[in-house]
């Protein structure tokens, strides 16, 4: 069965294949009075089409209050919510998909990354229907309707694939894995492209010429540095020890700095994202926790030092796909349980 990129707009602002945190939440409370200081009595959600306006009443302390009313599924609350809030939800985008579009060729295509731009998209992934080798990165650059713009394939002639994607001095940093350059076991791929996708470097990175290295997210250090999260699985004769792997690279392609993390047994790295005092990076564990694999959360200093670690999950496997930092100065990770 041919699988091709796909790639669905939802509304123009949204984050795809990912989590994002919104500016004015899901939910809007109802308040029992016109009063910020009385009870709440639910909170409903925004995307629901039950909510209804019911009357406003002139400004209270500089607030004007509305009567709304919900119904749903045979449930109906009347509250009291405040103008802005309901403005903020009636100037929201429809979420209905506007269009949805295919990119690749006879063989198949994964997309894995894609960043919104201001005026369009752009995705990474990998080809088995372009390039010179047997799979080989993909970046497809899209309008804000989806038409195609540029695609372009990186690697050589094995496989070569791409993880993710970050914007780097008007242009882009692309990561993943090869086995065209490095150790030609696999090692981990960053390339750098202009903002056309002309290739500017390419690269593989390795330690130990026996080993596997594999990129699964990057995130920002500065305008001309960026950390890269993945893994090393080190191969020791009919078993493997997997360790969580961080690198930096330059904007030239110089590396940097690495560091291990893990135990005695697997752990992976699949999403990064830089905060004010480090990164903090989630995978996968197989050394802590309660079950066979767990959500494995790690917050590391500027320096790479561990600050903290922890293990999420039940008894059988659950692994983090993604994190990000909320605005509350906690953290939230998605995965699969």
């Amino acid at each position: 069965m041919k699988k091709g990129l796909i790639l669905s707009l939802m509304c123009a602002s949204a984050l795809f294949g990912g989590i994002h945190e919104t500016n004015d939440g899901r939910f809007l409370q109802l308040y029992a009075d016109n009063d910020p200081q009385s009870a709440i009595l639910a909170e409903v959600p925004t995307q629901s089409m039950g909510l209804r306006t019911l009357k406003c009443r002139s400004p209270k302390d500089g607030i004007t209050w509305c009567k709304v009313r919900f119904e749903h599924d045979g449930v109906r609350l009347t509250g009291w919510s405040d103008k802005k809030s309901l403005d903020a939800i009636a100037a929201r985008p429809n979420t209905k998909p506007t269009f949805e579009k295919r990119f690749g060729g006879r063989y198949e295509e994964v997309g894995k990354d894609i960043l919104v731009l201001d005026d369009g998209f752009i995705i990474a992934g990998s080809t088995a229907s372009f390039g010179e080798g047997q799979h080989d990165g993909y970046v497809v650059r899209t309008d804000r309707f989806g038409n195609k713009v540029w695609s372009r394939t990186y690697g050589g002639r094995y496989e070569d694939d791409l993880e993710s994607i970050l914007p780097l001095g008007g242009g882009f940093i692309v990561a993943g894995a090869t086995r065209s350059l490095g150790n030609k076991v696999q090692s981990i791929y960053a390339a750098r492209i202009r903002a056309n996708g002309d290739l500017m470097w390419q690269n593989g990175y390795y330690n130990d010429d026996d080993d596997r290295y594999g990129a699964k997210a990057m995130a920002k250090i500065n305008d001309k540095h960026v950390m890269i999260a993945g893994y090393e699985d080190h191969i020791k004769f009919f078993n493997s020890e997997i360790n969580c792997y961080l690198m930096a690279v330059e904007d030239n392609g110089l590396h940097k700095w690495q560091a291990y993390y893990g135990g005695e047994d697997a752990e992976m790295a699949n999403s990064i994202v830089a905060v004010a005092d480090g990164y903090v990076f989630a995978g996968m564990t197989d050394t802590w926790g309660h079950g066979d694999e767990d959500m494995y959360v790690v917050k590391i200093d500027k320096s790479g030092k561990r600050l903290w670690h922890n293990a999420f999950g039940y008894d059988d496997k659950e692994v983090a796909n993604q994190i990000i930092a909320t605005r509350d100065g906690g953290y939230l990770a998605v995965g699969t349980t």
